[in-house]
């Protein structure tokens, strides 16, 4: 900013990055405004590598010690006839007249050292109320690029800020312009918006519009869940006179579930993976605002956790997508369609499947799944069954609700009511009673309740003590089994692979064994130790492959 100012050229800091130093959050990218042109900032900044990524419209990001810096010179824009970008820019002469052209008020702000703020559509006070609302005309605004609809929803998602009328009935007047716009693009919002704090009630007020995006959406929005509920004690379609909720209503519970803090798999991150679990859980909690009056501190949050970040981007999102498509036939096709990489759809389709997964709480079951899935697929499977769970739960206990209260619901009540606990019983001091506690009408024999430990977690592991008022919903008392007994096997040590045998295909075939009744027989003694405590020395497991080799060699 200062070689450019000293070039005689103005500069502002403006963008997200700015907006989010006033909010206090985690930020990195930062974004420079100037009256200079490209050519003018590649020549005030012979020290630096600059590269002309976007010429066409004025912009050259700038290679520092730290991150890219991207300079766009002031602009005007003209006439969007793809809904995305413009025909032609014309460059501006001053700040004022480029701001005017962004798309919301918050991200209409710039600053420097010399002038300090630069305000003039209110973006500051929109920070303050929580506010979403477009510069000047909404319609205009998503007519000249329609992406900024899902970017609304994004930000109203991350943020938790509420959407401003007039702007919210544009983005839904205009919400088929979608259409236009390049999948890629689509997918980097959508990302986004899934992941953010306030996504479930955000999606919820909004389906219309995330249904132009997927339209495949629209056959989960017209099925009731009871219908695919496999426990029919609650016998919902006889005795309801409305609407129940859809199996989108259940789709969008358990995308805000499935990244759950949840006590049933809290023990199953070990080492360094449970530093990693913590930061995607508490990063908010380690920024600080410095902001003061007009002035903004613009310093980098060098202590906001990069591996945080990729967790969220790996990890979250691939559990996000297949706790929303979980219940569609045609998945990997979205995602396909929506330009997601070959190894977001190949997890997500693999989360799927273990949805399917008959497994019963029994080591050998368990331990195989572990083996066919690897542990991190596991876990996560786990985690979005549980999810599912808990929204069927929310939903039934919505239902029941309103029958008792003779309320007629409407859309968004089953996304409000998924805030508030739902908690039936008190919490005993060892977990292993809870199945014994359960009477009412409310809960099957099939249900548990958990507040912070489950079978074998102290109180003490948790750092916190069970509160009588917090319990929350975890899962169905089978899958409880079955995540204990995972907790088991990882803090045991049985989650091993063949690279862990002291014997190898070698061995094997100095016995005579060929083909892949050498791998048939690696996998068996991989089993032997981890489920039947075989000792893994290489005189025990070649005793066990000579009493196989009758066995073995009459088998096709």
């Amino acid at each position: 900013m200062r070689l450019l100012e000293d070039a005689g050229f103005e500069c502002f800091v403006v963008g997200g990055f700015l907006r989010d130093s006033f909010l206090g959050r985690p930020t990195s990218d930062v974004d420079l405004a100037t009256s200079a042109t490209p050519e003018d900032v590649m020549r005030s900044l012979p020290q630096h590598s600059v590269i002309p990524t976007g010429l066409k419209h004025g912009t050259v990001t700038v290679l520092t010690e730290d991150d890219p810096v991207e300079v766009t010179t002031f602009r005007e824009d003209g006439f969007y006839s793809d809904y995305r970008r413009p025909d032609k820019v014309r460059f501006a002469k001053t700040i004022e007249e480029d701001l005017s052209r962004r798309d919301f008020t918050i991200n209409a702000l710039a600053w420097n050292e010399r002038r300090g703020l630069i305000d003039p559509w209110g973006g500051r006070s929109d920070l303050q109320r929580g506010v979403i609302r477009t510069v000047g005309d909404a319609q205009q605004r998503f007519h000249e690029d329609a992406l900024r609809i899902i970017r609304g929803l994004r930000l109203s998602a991350e943020l938790s800020f509420f959407i401003e009328d007039k702007t919210s009935e544009a983005m839904r007047q205009n919400k088929q312009l979608l259409q236009f716009i390049a999948p890629e693009r689509l997918q980097i919002e959508l990302n986004r918006l899934l992941v953010g704090e306030n996504a479930l009630l955000v999606l919820q007020k909004y389906v219309d519009i995330l249904m132009v995006v997927i339209p495949e959406l629209s056959l989960l929005a017209g099925s009731s869940f009871a219908r695919h509920d496999e426990q029919s004690e609650f016998g919902l379609c006889e005795r309801v006179a409305f609407d129940v909720p859809s199996l989108l209503d259940v789709a969008l519970l358990r995308m805000s579930h499935v990244c759950d803090d949840n006590a049933l798999l809290r023990m199953s991150y070990v080492g360094d993976e449970v530093a990693l679990h913590q930061k995607r859980i508490c990063h908010d909690d380690a920024y600080e605002c410095s902001c003061s009056g007009e002035e903004v501190a613009l310093q980098r949050r060098h202590d906001f956790c990069s591996d945080a970040i990729q967790f969220c981007t790996s990890t979250d999102i691939a559990l996000r997508l297949a706790a929303l498509f979980c219940d569609l036939d045609d998945a990997m096709e979205v995602l396909e369609r929506l330009r997601y990489d070959c190894a977001t759809r190949d997890r997500v389709e693999k989360l799927i499947k273990f949805q399917t997964e008959d497994l019963t709480p029994e080591t050998r079951s368990v331990w195989r799944a572990f083996n066919f899935y690897g542990q991190e697929a596991f876990l996560d499977g786990l985690r979005l069954r549980i999810a599912g769970e808990r929204a069927l739960y929310e939903c039934k206990r919505f239902v029941l609700d309103s029958v008792a209260t003779d309320a007629t619901p409407n859309h968004c009540d089953v996304a409000n009511a998924s805030q508030r606990s739902c908690a039936i019983v008190k919490m005993p001091q060892r977990p292993r009673d809870i199945p014994n506690l359960f009477q009412g009408p409310c809960v099957s024999d099939n249900t548990i309740l958990c507040s912070c430990v489950l079978a074998d977690v102290t109180n003490e592991s948790c750092g916190t003590s069970p509160s009588l008022t917090d319990e929350i919903f975890c899962g169905s008392a089978k899958t409880a089994a079955i995540a204990r007994i995972a907790n088991d096997l990882i803090r045991e040590g049985k989650i091993l692979t063949l690279k862990d045998l002291v014997v190898d295909g070698h061995d094997l075939l100095e016995r005579g064994y060929k083909g892949r009744v050498v791998g048939q027989i690696l996998e068996r003694l991989l089993e032997k130790i981890c489920v039947d405590e075989l000792p893994n020395t290489r005189e025990s497991l070649l005793a066990f492959v000579d009493g196989l080799h009758d066995e073995l060699m009459d088998s096709p």
